[in-house]
C-alpha cells in the first residue's frame, strides 16, 4: 500500500508539472504572439509603404490628392489607423468618406488597391468632366413676362459681375469657367439664385437630371440657341430664347427627352421662326403659338 500510494503522489506530482510547464509555455508563447504581431505591425518593415501610386487625374495634383488620405487617416475614427499612420499600408482605406472627396470638387470617385508584396498602394481617381457651364447673373436685371409666359430680360451691363462654373452631369460646380454660347459648351444663366461656391450643386438633386436632359435636347434640336436661362426657381423652369425661332419652356420638374421629336417635327415646318413660343411645361404636352 505504501508503494502504491507513493506511486500516485509521484505521478499527480509529474501530471501537475507537465500543467504547469504546458501553461507557462502557452504563456510565453501568447506574449511571442502578441508582441510579434505588435512588432510586424507597428515596428516592422512589412506594411512600410514603399510607393504611393496616383492614376486616373489631369486636373488635380497628386499631392493633394495624396494629403486627402492623410487628412481622412488623421481623423479616423479608429484609433489603430490613427496610430498606424499614414505610412503604414494597413491604415490607407479602400475608400474616402464623400465629405472628404467634397474637399476637392473636381473629384468624382476614389479608390484604392494595395499590393503588400511591392508595398504600393494605387489610388485610382475620377474626375469630374465639364457638362456645361451654371452663370449666376448680376443682379438687377429686370425680366418682362409675356401673355404666353415667355420671358425677356435687359442685356446684362457688366459680363464682370458674372459667376460662371463648369457642372457635371450630377450638378455639382467644381471649377471656375466663362459664359459661352451655341450647343457645344451650353451655359444656362442663373438669374434666380445668389452665387454660390464651387463644390455647390446648381439646382436642388431632384431637378439636376431633368436640367441634363433639358440641355441635352437643346444640343442635339438644331435649334439657333442664343440664351438659357433659369428665371426664377420657385416656378422650377427653364427658358431657351432662340435667335430666329420661339422661346422654348420647359419645366425642372420632368425630364425633357420626349420633348426632342416634337421641336424636330416643328422645325420641319413651314413658319416654325413664326412662333412666338413652345411650351413643354405640362408633363406629355405641347403648346406653341
Amino acid at each position: 500500500m505504501e508503494v502504491g500510494a507513493y506511486l500516485s503522489a509521484s505521478q499527480k506530482k509529474r501530471k501537475q508539472r507537465r500543467k504547469y510547464i504546458i501553461l507557462t509555455a502557452s504563456i510565453i508563447a501568447g506574449c511571442l504572439l502578441v508582441g510579434g504581431s505588435f512588432w510586424l505591425v507597428f515596428r516592422s518593415p512589412a506594411f512600410r509603404i514603399q510607393n504611393v501610386v496616383v492614376q486616373g487625374n489631369s486636373s488635380i495634383a497628386s499631392d493633394d490628392i495624396i494629403n486627402l488620405f492623410h487628412s481622412a487617416i488623421s481623423k479616423d475614427k479608429n484609433p489603430i489607423a490613427r496610430i498606424l499612420g499614414s505610412g503604414n499600408m494597413l491604415a490607407w482605406p479602400k475608400f474616402i468618406a464623400s465629405s472628404d472627396v467634397a474637399l476637392l470638387p473636381q473629384l468624382a470617385n476614389i479608390a484604392v488597391n494595395k499590393d503588400y508584396m511591392t508595398r504600393t498602394v494605387t489610388v485610382t481617381v475620377t474626375e469630374r468632366k465639364p457638362f456645361a457651364v451654371w452663370c449666376f447673373m448680376p443682379e438687377g436685371e429686370t425680366t418682362d413676362v409675356s401673355d404666353s409666359g415667355a420671358t425677356s430680360t435687359a442685356a446684362v451691363t457688366e459680363e464682370a459681375d458674372e459667376q460662371c462654373f463648369s457642372f457635371a452631369t450630377d450638378g455639382v460646380m467644381f471649377a471656375t469657367a466663362f459664359d459661352a454660347e451655341g450647343s457645344v459648351i451650353m451655359a444656362v444663366h442663373d438669374y434666380s439664385q445668389a452665387p454660390a461656391p464651387i463644390g455647390s450643386t446648381i439646382v436642388a438633386a431632384r431637378f439636376v437630371p431633368n436640367l441634363v436632359s433639358i440641355v441635352n435636347v437643346l444640343r442635339v434640336s438644331g435649334l439657333n440657341v442664343k440664351e438659357v436661362r433659369l428665371n426664377d426657381i420657385g416656378l422650377e423652369e427653364i427658358q431657351a430664347t432662340t435667335y430666329d425661332g420661339p422661346d422654348i419652356l420647359f419645366s425642372l420638374r420632368f425630364p425633357a427627352d420626349e420633348d426632342l421629336p416634337v421641336i424636330q417635327s416643328l422645325m420641319a415646318k413651314p413658319g416654325f421662326s413664326k412662333l412666338q413660343y413652345l411650351d413643354f411645361r405640362t408633363e406629355d404636352r405641347a403648346y406653341y403659338e
